[in-house]
């Protein structure tokens, strides 16, 4: 699971498996990606988290490799989904409708170098599960094989 230091710092979120939280035995390797100190932070209760002082989503994905994890969810924020956007690494977007209004807030994504709807990222074999009140869309970004 790859996380910004931003992520850390404003949510300090525990990025455990659930449903019962890091008790579960079985819990997914944790990468804090940015330049800032994020000591301290839930992220780092034991032994199962990796820093890498970088903005380079490649350095993580080296990070994950190296751990021998070979599938990564990114639940960072916009700075972090907009690099690995904008580097081609996304196979597949889990995108969450709720019916709510922020108003303002932050962006689920960033600039990520496309300006026209005629060169937006079309995902494929698209579905679509209600859950509740909200919604979520899975699409695929891989190339077919």
């Amino acid at each position: 699971m790859v996380v910004g230091t931003g992520t850390v710092a404003i949510d300090n979120p525990e990025l455990s498996a659930r449903p019962t939280g890091i008790d579960n035995p079985h819990q997914p390797l944790r990468i804090v990606l940015g330049e800032r100190e994020t000591d301290g932070s839930k992220v780092w209760r034991d032994d199962n988290a990796v820093r890498v002082a970088s903005r380079d989503p490649r350095a993580a994905l080296a990070a994950a490799w190296e751990r021998e994890c070979r599938v990564v969810l990114i639940e960072g924020g916009a700075a972090v989904i907009s690099a690995f956007l904008r580097e081609g690494l996304v196979d597949e977007v889990h995108a969450y409708i709720a019916p709510a209004i922020l108003g303002n807030g932050p962006s689920a994504a960033s600039d990520v170098g496309i300006g026209t709807m005629a060169n937006a990222l079309r995902g494929r074999d698209v579905t679509v599960l209600r859950l509740g009140a909200d919604t979520l869309v899975t699409a695929q970004f891989t190339e077919a094989s």
